[in-house]
């Protein structure tokens, strides 16, 4: 039972974000000029945390899908190991590894929300 409610938490957020994303950009493309840069900006926003949210690293909600799928066994060593997903993921921001590996995902998301606001490639 305690599996199948971080399952449901967790997937709530990440779906969340991704119809927040959507909602604001449909929003964004019968706005104002004056509210569009916010509308636009929320919805790249909220489609940025959306994905970013799937990775399994342990902070991220993506560590708790992954949870609800592990057997008993694994769970508790997942658990005690958990704290290190921070400093995982400091020390790749320090390193500058991580805007390596992010730039094509940036490159994804603006695509993906032009599309979602100006209905083209």
């Amino acid at each position: 039972m305690r599996k199948r409610k971080l399952f449901s938490y967790a997937s709530f957020g990440i779906l969340s974000s991704f119809v927040l994303a959507f909602l604001y950009g449909f929003l964004a493309r019968i706005a104002n000029p004056t509210l569009f840069n916010i509308l636009y900006m929320a919805s790249l926003w909220s489609f940025t945390y959306g994905l970013i949210s799937i990775l399994p690293v342990p902070p991220l909600d993506g560590s708790r899908l992954l949870l609800a799928f592990l057997p008993t066994k694994s769970y508790e060593w997942y658990i005690k190991f958990n704290v290190y997903g921070i400093i995982f993921m400091l020390g790749l921001l320090v390193l500058w590894i991580l805007p390596l590996i992010m730039q094509p995902l940036v490159i994804f998301i603006t695509t993906v929300t032009n599309y979602i606001v100006f209905g083209n490639w």
